[in-house]
């Protein structure tokens, strides 16, 4: 009985006056008992008794040959390519444990370690978070330039002045870059990509201008290992490869001696192979972030090429129709833009059939002519409907384009003024295939054209003001307003002194073809 009263499971402690007890064993008894569940726990536990890293001191120490691995896919020399900018490659940040550890030796006797045991600095100092630091940049900061059209258009800016290029990466949003820290390390082409883009960022936030040869190095390294991964059909259909296709078309973006070609060239690449991937391959939420990403680029180049566009296909238009129903996983690529991107992907075909037509009108010329007229009205109804669901373009544009949207974020304004320029660049081209099929009696077509084109021009003062992101996109649709206004007098003219069932002279409908395509190549 007095072995069981001197160690009892449970005491009672009774404070009468309902204050802290006074005594410090009895503080002590509580806090044993409060914790003994805890204790029992952790002495349960594997690593009981381990130390925790911050209990050791932060040096510097030197690295032996192979002390430090480099992560999946960054196991290269010195020489490879993965060389740090900045840091020393033969040193890193450590934390030591007192134990010490035992002198190792190679094959030939050389002391490799007598230091004690090296404890890694954090345990997410490996993957991604090792790149970041490596190159001083995060590359989720360039989340704002994915649903831009990266053309030379966007990099004549960025060479007037340099600044301009820290105002579109400042603000993140969610794209297929927010996915990237967990993909880090699983295709050396996704690898190479990254890491050459955050370098030539690294550099050029330092040093504005022409690549260093290291970056230029690493930039050759990343599209040797897009080229192998392209070869190989075991990995040419992965997204890792889609995706590190639009990494590297931002260093183009950065790398000012890029002629127009080249851009153009890497944008029908990585249309093509979104196109070969087929519209069966994107089901995760990346797949899907990388294609919607990649839409707004494929259409603006089938229509400055006056070409048809894949995606007004069938089970193209399947998978927008998809994307819309089960929301999109890109807070930027509303369900608004999947029905708009659906239904503006028709025009670029149509665009092209009319200006065949309009080159060489066949024997049956008025079917022909009719049919196309037909068409495009009903494209131009299904798009005016799509607007008018927003009550956009209806009773009052210009006063829609110079409301300061007191109600909205800035990031809802940039997502209605994209959508406004979106609908009202495309009903312009719209509004003159009508003219262009039909002059005679189609002055209200051609009104409607000018008045879209003066409210384009309107919003560019309130674009501004919301940011440069949605600045930087508007600056594609005013090219086609101010080709529209250039060219508005000759079109009137075909509209007055052409005979009925006639078509809009060739020369005139390429001038203006011409008028904006040139603002976007040169």
């Amino acid at each position: 009985m007095a072995s069981l009263a001197s160690s009892p499971a449970l005491q009672w402690i009774n404070s009468v006056d309902g204050q802290k007890p006074a005594s410090p064993s009895v503080r002590r008894m509580i806090r044993s008992q409060a914790m003994s569940k805890a204790s029992s726990e952790r002495r349960d536990k594997a690593k009981n008794g381990d130390r925790y890293l911050r209990q050791f001191p932060i040096r510097y120490r030197s690295l032996a040959p192979g002390d430090l691995g480099t992560g999946a896919g960054h196991d290269r020399s010195p020489t490879g390519g993965y060389q740090d900018d900045g840091l020393d490659p033969n040193k890193a940040l450590v934390r030591w444990s007192p134990q010490p550890k035992p002198v190792q030796a190679d094959v030939h006797g050389t002391v490799l370690s007598t230091m004690p045991v090296c404890i890694p600095a954090s345990p997410v100092s490996a993957g991604y978070e090792a790149m970041r630091i490596r190159y001083d940049f995060d590359v989720l900061d360039l989340s704002g330039l994915a649903p831009l059209h990266i053309s030379p258009a966007t990099t004549q800016p960025i060479l007037e002045r340099p600044s301009r290029f820290l105002d579109l990466i400042r603000s993140r949003q969610w794209s297929y870059f927010s996915y990237l820290p967990w993909r880090y390390g699983n295709t050396t082409s996704l690898d190479d990509a990254i890491c050459c883009v955050a370098a030539r960022v690294r550099q050029w936030i330092s040093n504005p201008g022409r690549p260093t040869d290291r970056v230029l190095a690493l930039y050759a390294q990343a599209v040797r290992s897009l080229q192998r991964a392209l070869d190989d059909p075991a990995q040419r259909f992965h997204p890792d490869v889609l995706c590190a296709t639009q990494i590297l078309s931002i260093f183009q973006m950065l790398d000012f001696e890029s002629h127009a070609d080249v851009m153009v060239t890497h944008a029908a690449g990585a249309a093509a192979l979104i196109q070969l991937r087929g519209p069966g391959r994107y089901q995760s939420n990346f797949e899907k972030a990388l294609f919607l990403c990649q839409v707004g680029p494929i259409i603006t180049e089938a229509l400055l090429s006056v070409s048809p566009c894949f995606l007004e296909g069938p089970a193209w238009q399947s998978l927008f129709e998809e994307m819309a129903l089960g929301k999109s996983p890109l807070s930027y690529f509303c369900d608004d833009f999947v029905k708009a991107w659906a239904c503006i992907s028709c025009v670029p075909g149509l665009f092209c059939r009319v200006h065949s037509a309009i080159s060489d009108m066949p024997a049956d010329s008025r079917v022909t002519q009719q049919r196309l007229l037909r068409h495009v009205l009903e494209l131009r109804a299904r798009l005016m409907t799509l607007a008018g669901e927003k009550d956009m373009l209806l009773s009052d544009p210009i006063g829609f384009a110079q409301e300061p949207f007191l109600l909205l974020n800035e990031a809802q304004c940039g997502i209605q003024f994209d959508l406004l320029g979106l609908y009202a660049t495309n009903l312009i081209r719209l509004e003159r295939l009508v003219v262009a099929l039909q002059p005679s009696g189609s002055m209200s077509s051609e009104e409607n054209a000018q008045r879209l084109a003066v409210q384009i021009l309107l919003m560019d003062h309130p674009a501004r003001a919301i940011g440069p992101r949605t600045s930087s996109s508007l600056r594609f649709k005013m090219y086609i307003a101010k080709a529209t206004m250039a060219t508005r007098e000759e079109w009137r003219r075909e509209i007055v002194c052409r005979p009925l069932g006639d078509v809009v002279d060739k020369e005139v409908f390429d001038r203006w073809v011409a008028a904006y395509t040139k603002e976007h190549t040169r």
